[in-house]
């Protein structure tokens, strides 16, 4: 087991590939800037901002996953604002949501059927 999230598991094995790439992390502090007469703006330093991750899931029935299930499974953790424990490699990165998720179709059979596709994640850490 790689990890998990939204009560997906992400493996790796030889019946099944369900994990995701290019895991992309974001920390940033929030400021407010205080206009001053005749001078340079001056800057005050408020806290840290909550921290962003992102990751793509390459998605293909031929590699033992339902795009389409996994992917609607996604929406719908995104759409009722729940939130999780984000774990990879045995560590627990905290508790995160789902802002956004972003399909793209790049194999359809001829019956119609999704057999690949690519899920784009957006996460925002939850407090």
């Amino acid at each position: 087991m790689i990890g998990s999230f939204a009560g997906i598991v992400f493996t790796v094995s030889e019946q099944k590939v369900q994990t995701f790439q290019e895991m992309n992390r974001e920390t940033a502090a929030r400021w407010s800037t205080h206009e001053v007469i005749g001078a340079k703006p001056k800057q005050e330093f408020l806290g840290p901002d909550l921290d962003s991750m992102s990751f793509t899931m390459n998605l293909s029935a031929w590699r033992g996953v339902s795009p389409l299930q996994l992917a609607e499974r996604l929406r719908q953790f995104c759409s009722k604002g729940e939130y999780d424990n984000l774990i990879v490699g045995g560590r627990n990165f905290g508790k995160y949501l789902i802002e956004s998720v972003s399909e793209t179709y790049n194999v359809i059979n001829n019956r119609g059927e999704v057999v690949q596709a690519s899920v784009d994640v957006s996460l925002k850490e939850y407090q």
